[in-house]
């Protein structure tokens, strides 16, 4: 590589000539061949096509709050970042060490926002099993307008780490009748572009066969060659009763005597891009 230690003027000229070439980097048209790379300067700008999730790297979660130091679940329970709550029946990673603030033995805990979910994934690992599939379309390259989508997961394999509760749980849903829970997008809002791009995805939520239209709160940003994305939304547990017609006597005091307040859901997805010719 040449060096630009010469005389005044010819060190600005090589100066100028550094300032062309990487000027002409960043101004020039972002195709689809160069999008993948160019992202990763600029934050996530996807290319035209399908993504289809990865399931051995994506998972679905939900958590009530308050959550009694067990009312947690996910579909991926070979995360390491995961830990199952009391009472889980064995063969789970539990670092008691490792527990976040808040989790006080059996106290009625409110889990403040930064705390659901009690164990976010903290490093992407391929132990996920099939439970979560789906896909996304992007209509042009280098931008996410006009994203439509869909992510299923199949009801029983979000689990708490407790036999007998998640069998319990699946009759509750109604797994055998309602084997899968969706959200189907239909359209993202309130952009705000950067290396994480945040945004509103808004859609339906299928659940026991019921179709309720949300609003989610979604981040993405490249992950590798991936784009992962992260989102979760709330439902107020009354509506479990009022919507979504789950059984009063099954839920029983949890939500009968209120002691649970919310219902959180969320997912932590790997998009895969769409390969080119």
């Amino acid at each position: 590589m040449s060096s630009c230690h010469r005389s005044p003027l010819e060190r600005a000229l090589c100066l100028l000539a550094v300032l062309a070439v990487f000027g002409g980097a960043l101004t020039a048209p972002l195709h689809a061949q160069t999008a993948s790379r160019a992202a990763h300067a600029g934050g996530p700008q996807p290319l035209a096509g399908k993504w289809v999730i990865d399931s051995r790297s994506s998972l679905a979660w939900w958590q009530v709050n308050q959550h009694f130091d067990h009312l947690w679940a996910t579909s991926c329970p070979g995360d390491p970042s995961w830990q199952p709550g009391d009472g889980n029946t064995g063969g789970y990673n539990v670092d008691y060490k490792k527990l976040p603030k808040g989790y006080r033995g059996m106290a009625r805990v409110l889990s403040p926002p930064e705390q659901i979910p009690l164990f976010p994934r903290l490093e992407v690992k391929s132990v996920c099993g099939q439970a979560v599939v789906g896909e996304v379309v992007l209509p042009k390259t280098a931008t996410w307008d006009g994203m439509t989508g869909r992510v299923t997961v199949e009801a029983n394999t979000v689990i708490t780490g407790n036999d007998n509760r998640d069998r319990y749980m699946f009759t509750i849903i109604e797994t055998q009748r309602y084997p899968e829970y969706s959200f189907r997008l239909e359209q993202l809002e309130n952009i705000q572009p950067g290396d994480t791009l945040n945004a509103t995805a808004k859609g339906v939520f299928t659940l026991r066969g019921i179709d309720r239209p949300v609003s989610v709160p979604v981040k993405a940003w490249r992950e590798g060659d991936d784009i992962r994305v992260t989102g979760k939304f709330m439902i107020p547990v009354s509506e479990l009763l009022e919507k979504y017609h789950m059984s009063r006597f099954k839920l029983g005091l949890g939500v009968g005597g209120a002691l649970w307040r919310e219902l959180h859901m969320g997912f932590d997805l790997i998009l895969v891009p769409p390969t080119t010719s």
